[in-house]
């Protein structure tokens, strides 16, 4: 009996769909904008709860935070959100928590949903994957791989 794969891809969400991408993952918190790219097409799910907050993501933006510190802060703020749910914790705490945990379901084949090439899923964001653009798509990957999945 062979063991199951499980992979996690990172791809630009304008980049063409591949049936070797497996569940596409849209992981930010807004929508594309671009052409083309209507809600619900060019990805299987949208879990907005994966994406950095929007201060943090501004932050970055405008050059007031570094790769590193924005790495870091992405990572506590995944850490401090991950298992949170209850009427103690507000929506944005949840979120994330729910997200996390549909990731890990998908790759552990407990998703509810048709698996598709041994428990892959691509990461979706907007930043061109041309290993150059940094982006939270990449530091997620690491970190889900980091906590076993």
């Amino acid at each position: 009996m062979s063991k199951n794969k499980r992979t996690i891809r990172t791809k630009s969400v304008y980049d063409s769909a591949e049936s070797s991408d497996g569940i596409r993952v849209l992981v930010t918190r807004f929508h594309p904008r671009k052409k083309g790219i209507k809600k619900g097409i060019g990805y299987d799910i949208w879990l907005k709860g994966l994406s950095p907050p929007k201060e943090m993501l501004m932050a970055f933006r405008k050059g007031e935070i570094t790769q590193d510190k924005f790495k870091e802060m992405y990572l506590e703020h995944l850490n401090a959100n991950e298992g949170k749910e209850g009427e103690k914790c507000n929506d944005r705490e949840t979120e994330v928590s729910r997200a996390l945990q549909e990731v890990r379901n998908f790759l552990l084949h407990r998703g509810g949903r048709e698996m598709h090439n041994n428990a892959i899923i691509t990461l979706l964001c907007y930043e061109p994957e041309d290993g150059k653009t940094f982006c939270h798509r990449h530091v997620l990957k690491d970190y889900l791989f980091g906590r076993k999945v």
